[in-house]
């Protein structure tokens, strides 16, 4: 398994020590982090990834409720499973975030997943053949523009199998308001 070192993240992407997770927490929810509980299928985390790697990137805190409250993480082995089954198999084309897990004082885990904007842009997870893009707190999900709602983005893509395959895509993106 490729692991990151913390001297080749920007200073921005790392979270030193309890005080600075919980400050991220106390701030919400926003188009740079989002709170998941340590209960979810692989394609749920798989879009917020790929949001946050079609945008400006973003964190993905991992034992925190959608209030803001730390559950903590319940399974031992969820670096592996982020990297592997999220990163791994289910966001195409593959990219390597930062993970770091940090301990609180009450012996609660959080995992911090950081996403840094994709450079192999779109990202998609294959089985949704959507686009997800994170502008606002909640992902916003990009559909074909024969589908498309006011109000909200929307892609058009051509060959996006293609690019799953290994192949260039062509896409163009609109956001209508």
């Amino acid at each position: 398994m490729l692991a990151v070192t913390c001297d080749a993240l920007p200073r921005r992407a790392k979270i030193a020590a309890e005080e600075d997770l919980l400050r991220l927490i106390e701030q919400g929810e926003n188009s740079g982090v989002e709170f998941k509980r340590d209960a979810l299928r692989p394609e749920q985390l798989a879009r917020d990834v790929v949001a946050f790697a079609n945008f400006q990137g973003g964190r993905l805190l991992i034992g925190v409720e959608d209030d803001g409250v730390v559950s903590g993480m319940q399974r031992n082995d969820l670096e592996r499973w982020v990297m592997d089954t999220v990163f791994g198999r289910t966001v195409h084309p593959q990219l390597l975030p930062y993970y770091e897990e940090v301990r609180l004082d009450d012996g609660q885990r959080v995992a911090v997943v950081t996403v840094l904007p994709g450079t192999a842009k779109p990202y998609v997870v294959p089985h949704h053949l959507r686009i997800f893009i994170s502008a606002s707190a909640v992902p916003r999900n990009w559909r074909p523009a024969s589908n498309r709602r006011p109000c909200q983005c929307s892609y058009s893509a051509r060959n996006v199998g293609h690019r799953l395959r290994g192949r260039p895509a062509a896409f163009s993106l609109r956001c209508h308001g």
